[in-house]
């Protein structure tokens, strides 16, 4: 596998997780900012203490959300 191939996720992600989401702060900041600019992938919101950010659903950990994210 070539170093590019190996980096494809980080360039052109499929998914996206946003560790500590919230609707305040740099986090609400990442998913207005995924939004506005058109991201198509899946965004998955991760915070133990919330069951939804901005009307998303919230997992409590990266494991809980059942499949890859890149």
């Amino acid at each position: 596998m070539s170093t590019i191939s190996r980096l494809e996720p980080l360039f052109r992600p499929r998914s996206i997780a946003v560790i500590g989401a919230s609707e305040s702060g740099t986090s609400a900041e990442i998913l207005g900012n995924l939004e506005r600019t058109g991201f198509d992938g899946g965004v998955v919101c991760v915070n133990p203490r919330r069951e939804t950010i901005f009307g998303r659903p919230c997992h409590p950990t990266l494991a809980a959300v059942g499949r890859p994210v890149d």
